[in-house]
């Protein structure tokens, strides 16, 4: 596609279901910032985090888009900023805001949150390691992790878009004493999910079939990332 170089170390990358629209997060100097490109032209716009209301700093992280790349969708964490008085900033710690149109450039502050940790998992006892908005627009799936010695899990929650409220556990790992993360992915859709993760000791390679895991190779964690092809 026509362009330039990017210009810092790139992270997350993302396509809209009809392949018009690629996201990709990358950081220049210290700075989060999503690049979201129109692959035909190669004309493209710039999201940053921003200040939110509440004085909390959105820094961005794992982009995705709706079907035909209207609507921009970045996982990342909030912050308040240094020095900030006691009391002054609550942060609500990870969380995903969507902006629309995706082309636009802005501040990604600006945009609506779709959900905060807390409404998924209590922050002091697990985290969010990704969540993706799926091709409609009007749901999350989101990868959760737990970890405690009497039960850790690793969890695939359907989230609304519009409430930010689990839907449907998709799929549930019980892992014991800790856990084990490498990757997991899904279709635009959100229907087909690739799983690989698991106890602490090893983590076991598969996709996720009406809320059970068949196997895939290769085992364990010797696959890096996989993704759906259509």
């Amino acid at each position: 596609m026509p362009g330039g170089a990017f210009k810092g170390t790139i992270g997350g990358l993302a396509a809209s279901a009809n392949g018009a629209v690629l996201a990709v997060g990358q950081t220049v100097q210290n700075q989060a910032e999503t690049v979201v490109i129109n692959v035909k032209t190669g004309a493209h716009a710039i999201w940053r985090g921003g200040i939110m209301p509440g004085g909390a700093i959105f820094d961005g992280g794992q982009p995705s888009l709706t079907a035909y790349g209207k609507e921009l969708a970045v996982f990342g964490r909030a912050h308040c900023p240094k020095g900030a008085a006691p009391g002054g900033c609550k942060s609500p710690g990870e969380e995903m805001r969507v902006v629309s149109p995706a082309l636009a450039g802005g501040k990604l502050a600006s945009g609506r949150m779709v959900f905060a940790q807390s409404q998924l998992i209590t922050p002091s006892e697990g985290f969010v390691n990704d969540a993706f908005i799926n091709s409609g627009g009007a749901s999350v799936t989101a990868w959760v992790v737990f970890g405690a010695p009497k039960g850790s899990f690793v969890e695939v929650l359907r989230v609304s878009a519009a409430t930010g409220k689990p839907q449907q556990v998709v799929f549930k790992l019980n892992t014991g004493n800790g856990f084990s993360y490498s990757f997991v992915s899904a279709d635009p859709s959100g229907q087909w999910v690739l799983f690989d993760a698991g106890p602490s000791s090893h983590s076991i390679n598969g996709w996720v079939d009406h809320g059970k895991l068949r196997p895939l190779k290769p085992a364990g964690d010797d696959a890096g990332q996989e993704t759906w092809s259509s």
